[in-house]
């Protein structure tokens, strides 16, 4: 089941995706950042339980915010005074879109914004040769055509793609 946001008007539901979205952010982060990671078959959280937690995750691979899930086994061995403790569970590899991930996070917040009567807020950040104004969220920025700075603005906004990584 691809999620259709705007047909979406089950806050409980909705809160629960963000949960299971923050909890692999989380996850992410701890490696640094890395695009690949690794959850347990079993992964549940407080508010989230185990079948949800992975109908979410089949969802979220299905419209491609996740994608390359490998299931592989992993094994733990604690250290006891007297012996050592083998513990192994089933887990699985997912690769993170972090292009797709961050677009679908801030709608999903949005739309939970919108059902909770908060006033979704603008993440505009655009720049306008031709007005030579840059956009950023609500407010405009006049900047003198042809100067050091509309320069830099042209070339930082030159390319989409690169533009988070400026």
């Amino acid at each position: 089941m691809a999620y259709d946001l705007e047909k979406m008007n089950s806050l409980g539901s909705l809160e629960k995706i963000l949960l299971v979205l923050n909890d692999v952010r989380d996850k992410s982060e701890t490696k640094g950042l890395s695009s690949i990671i690794v959850l347990r078959d079993d992964r549940f959280l407080d508010n989230v339980p185990k079948e949800d937690y992975e109908n979410i995750i089949s969802s979220l691979l299905e419209i491609g915010v996740l994608k390359d899930k490998k299931v592989v086994g992993y094994e733990l061995v604690k250290r006891d005074d007297w012996e050592d403790i083998k513990e192994t569970w089933d887990a699985y590899n997912i690769k993170i879109d972090y292009e797709k991930f961050n677009k679908f996070s801030e709608e999903l917040i949005n739309r939970i914004k919108e059902l909770k009567g908060e006033k979704p807020k603008s993440n505009r950040l655009e720049f306008d040769l031709d007005k030579a104004l840059l956009y950023i969220n609500d407010a405009e920025i006049k900047v003198q055509k042809f100067s050091d700075q509309y320069h830099l603005l042209r070339i930082v906004f030159e390319d989409k793609k690169d533009l988070l990584k400026e």
